[in-house]
C-alpha cells in the first residue's frame, strides 16, 4: 500500500515536471543500443533524475521525507517505478537490477550544515564551505558486465555490476565470473576538500582541516578553488558523495532575510542628524572602525580607505590597500569585519597563490591564502617581515589580477583553467619605513605601481584627546560619547549588506574621474599611477554601495579623490597652483566628526572644479616631482 502511494506521487511529480517525457526519450535510446548489442551482452540503463525539491515536497511529500532519511531505499523504489513505466510503455523486459539512477538535487529545504561534523549525519544533508583543494579529473568505473566461462556451467548469463567491485561469483559453479572488457562504462570524478569559512580567522586553523567529497560526471564541471559552495551530499562506503552543488552568491537580490531594524535605524539617525549629506554615511561608519583605544577621529583617512575596500570585494575589482606606518592593529581590527577575511595566514608554510602537488594517486590542486580569501580580505601584515619570494608572488597576483598555482614544468600540459584563477580578494598590507634610504624609496615606488597610492596612518587627533582615551581604557572607564559607538556585529552586518549591492557609475562620474586623472598627470606626471582610474572607480562604487545608492554620483568620486589628494600632498608636496583643503577634525563624537568632514568636502568640491578647469584647458607640464615627505 505504501509503495502504491509513492508510485502515484512520483508519477504525478514526473508528469508535472515533464520527467515522463525525458524518461521515455532515454528509454528509446536504450532500446536502440540494446538492439545493437543484442547477441553479446546486457546493457545497463543509466538515468539522471534532476529533482526540484520544493516541488517534490508539494507533490510527493512522503517520498521526499523518505529520500532525505533513507536515500538508498528511495532510489530502489524509483528503480521499480521506472521499470514498470518503461516496460509498460515500450513492451520490453527491463530488469530493475539493470537500472542506475543518478540523483541531482541542487538544494534541500533546510539550512546547509557548517559545523563540518559529517560523521554524525545520515541520509541526505547539505554542507557549506570554501573549496580549498581538489584533484584533477580522473576516470572511475560506472559499470561493467561479468559472465561465467566454465563450459559445463549453466550460469553463463551476463551480470551487470555498478561501481568498482570485486568480480561476482557464479551462483551455479561458485567460480569468479570474467569481465567483458568491451562492456566497461567509465565516468569522470573529482575529489574535493571543503573548508569552513569561519575557520580562516580562527587561531586553531590547520592547513588540511576540512572534509572530502567526491563529485561524479556532470558535477565535475564547475569546481573553482576559493569559491564558497553549498553541496548536497550523502554518505557512501568511502566517505561523502555529492548529489548537487551550487555557488553561494552574494548579491542584494539573494539576501532573502529582511534588513535588520537596527541597521535601518542607524541609517535614518545618521541622515537626520547630519542633514542628509552625500558623505555622511561613509564618514560615520569609517569613524567607527578601531575605536577600542583611540577616538573616532583618529586614523580617519586610513579607516575610510579600509571601509571602502571592504565594500569592494564583491565587485569586479576588489581594491588592494597599501598603508604607510605602523597600523597593524587598525588593519587587523577592520579585517575582522569581512565575512571571508584571512588574517596573516601567509606565515603558514604554503604558497600564497596555492600549489600543485604530484601524488601517487594523481595530481592535487591546493588553494593558497589568495584564493581562500576570495570575496574577502587577505591581510598580510608588514611588508619587510614577509618572505621576499612570497611577497613577490602576492605582488604579481595583485598587479596582473590573476592567481597562478605554483607548479612544475610537467603541469604545463594541464588545462590552463585549473591552474590560473582571477584574483577576487582585496590584499591589505602596510609598510613602516626606517632609514628613508633611496633604496626604500625606490621600493615604495614599486609598491605604489602595484597597489596604487598608499593610505596614511596619520592619527589626526591631539595628544590630549588620545591620552585621555588611553587612560580611560586602562582604567576601564567609559569612552567619550559611548552612545554613538556601534556594536561591531551591526557594523559587520552593514558592511556585508552594503557590499552586496549592485551599482552603476554615472557618465558624469566617469568624466570627473578621467578629467582628474588628466589634470593630475599634467601637474605631477609621476604622482598618480596608471591603474588609479580603475582604483578610483572601484572606490567610488564602494562609496555608493555603503551610502545605499544604486548610481555612483560625482559626490562619491569627490570623496575618493579627496583621499588621493591627501596622499599626493603628503608624499609629493602640495599642489603648486592652489593647495587643497586639509582634513581638520579632532572630534570625539562621530556626528561631530561627520559635520566637520562635510564642511571640508564641500570646500574640496569647489577646489577640485577649479583645479580641473585650470589644468584641462591647456597643456601644462610641471617639473618632475619626487617623493619628499615619506612617512
Amino acid at each position: 500500500m505504501e509503495y502504491l502511494v509513492y508510485k502515484i506521487d512520483i508519477i504525478r511529480y514526473l508528469d508535472k515536471t515533464e520527467g515522463l517525457i525525458e524518461l521515455g526519450n532515454s528509454a528509446q535510446d536504450y532500446i536502440k543500443n540494446t538492439q545493437f548489442y543484442r547477441n553479446e551482452l546486457t546493457l545497463p540503463f543509466f538515468y539522471t533524475l534532476k529533482l526540484d525539491f520544493p516541488l517534490l515536497v508539494e507533490y510527493a511529500g512522503s517520498f521526499a521525507e523518505l529520500l532525505i532519511n533513507e536515500p538508498d531505499e528511495a532510489v530502489e523504489i524509483l528503480k521499480q517505478i521506472f521499470q514498470e513505466c518503461v516496460n509498460t510503455s515500450f513492451g520490453i523486459d527491463l530488469n530493475a537490477s539493470l537500472i542506475n539512477i543518478d540523483l541531482r538535487i541542487s538544494c534541500l529545504p533546510f539550512k546547509p550544515e557548517d559545523d563540518f561534523q559529517p560523521n554524525s549525519k545520515t541520509g541526505l544533508f547539505s554542507i557549506c564551505g570554501i573549496l580549498s583543494g581538489r584533484s584533477t579529473v580522473c576516470k572511475y568505473m560506472r559499470s561493467t558486465v561479468y559472465f561465467c566461462l566454465a563450459e559445463s556451467c549453466w550460469g553463463g548469463q551476463h551480470q551487470v555490476v555498478f561501481g568498482s567491485r570485486p568480480p561476482p561469483k557464479c551462483q551455479e559453479c561458485g567460480k569468479d565470473k570474467t569481465e567483458l572488457v568491451k562492456a566497461r562504462n567509465s565516468g569522470d570524478h573529482v575529489f574535493c576538500t571543503f573548508m569552513k569559512a569561519g575557520l580562516l580567522n580562527s587561531p586553531d586553523a590547520r592547513r588540511y582541516q576540512g572534509i572530502s567529497v567526491e563529485f561524479q560526471d556532470d558535477l565535475c564541471s564547475d569546481l573553482v578553488l576559493g569559491i564558497r559552495y553549498s553541496v548536497v551530499v550523502k554518505r557512501v562506503q568511502n566517505g561523502l558523495c555529492a548529489l548537487g552543488i551550487q555557488r553561494v552568491q552574494h548579491t542584494i537580490n539573494q539576501i532573502y532575510l529582511p534588513v535588520s531594524p537596527k541597521i535601518i535605524a542607524v541609517y535614518n539617525e545618521i541622515r537626520e542628524l547630519c542633514g542628509g549629506s552625500p558623505w555622511c554615511i561613509v564618514n560615520f561608519l569609517a569613524s567607527q572602525l578601531y575605536v577600542e583605544s583611540y577616538p573616532v577621529s583618529a586614523f580617519t583617512q586610513l579607516k575610510t580607505g579600509l571601509l571602502l575596500s571592504l565594500a569592494s570585494v564583491y565587485g569586479k575589482f576588489p581594491v588592494p590597500i597599501l598603508a604607510l606606518g605602523d597600523c597593524d592593529k587598525v588593519m587587523s581590527s577592520a579585517c575582522r569585519l569581512s565575512r571571508f577575511g584571512v588574517n596573516s595566514i601567509v606565515s603558514l608554510s604554503t604558497s600564497p597563490t596555492g600549489e600543485v602537488v604530484m601524488e601517487a594517486n594523481g595530481v592535487w590542486l591546493e588553494a593558497g591564502p589568495l584564493l581562500l580569501a576570495s570575496q574577502g580580505i587577505l591581510y598580510i601584515g608588514n611588508v619587510p617581515k614577509i618572505n621576499s619570494l612570497k611577497f613577490k608572488q602576492i605582488a604579481s597576483a595583485v598587479e596582473s589580477e590573476k592567481i597562478t598555482l605554483c607548479h612544475k614544468t610537467i603541469c604545463s600540459t594541464f588545462e590552463p583553467s585549473i591552474l590560473t584563477y582571477p584574483l577576487q580578494s582585496a590584499v591589505w598590507t602596510h609598510w613602516t619605513l626606517h632609514n628613508k634610504s633611496q633604496q626604500e624609496i625606490n621600493h615604495l615606488k614599486t609598491l605604489i605601481n602595484v597597489f596604487g597610492l598608499p593610505f596614511l596612518s596619520y592619527i589626526g587627533s591631539t595628544d590630549e584627546i588620545i591620552s585621555t582615551c588611553l587612560l580611560n581604557e586602562a582604567a576601564g572607564s567609559i569612552l567619550f560619547n559611548n552612545d554613538t559607538i556601534l556594536d561591531q556585529s551591526i557594523l559587520k552586518e552593514i558592511v556585508e549588506l552594503a557590499s552586496a549591492q549592485v551599482v552603476e557609475i554615472s557618465p558624469t562620474a566617469v568624466e570627473l574621474i578621467r578629467n582628474y586623472f588628466v589634470a593630475s598627470r599634467r601637474e605631477r606626471p609621476e604622482a598618480l599611477p596608471v591603474k588609479s582610474i580603475k582604483i578610483i572607480s572601484s572606490l567610488a562604487e564602494a562609496h555608493a554601495r555603503i551610502s545605499m545608492r544604486s548610481i555612483v554620483t560625482d559626490e562619491d568620486v569627490i570623496a575618493v579623490i579627496f583621499l588621493y589628494e591627501e596622499t599626493i600632498s603628503s608624499l609629493f608636496g602640495p599642489c603648486v597652483l592652489k593647495e587643497p583643503p586639509k582634513r581638520d577634525v579632532n572630534g570625539t563624537d562621530s556626528f561631530q566628526y561627520v559635520k566637520q568632514m562635510d564642511v571640508t568636502l564641500e570646500q574640496f568640491k569647489n577646489w577640485l572644479e577649479e583645479y580641473i578647469n585650470l589644468l584641462i584647458g591647456y597643456n601644462f607640464i610641471d617639473d618632475k616631482f619626487e617623493l619628499k615627505n615619506v612617512f
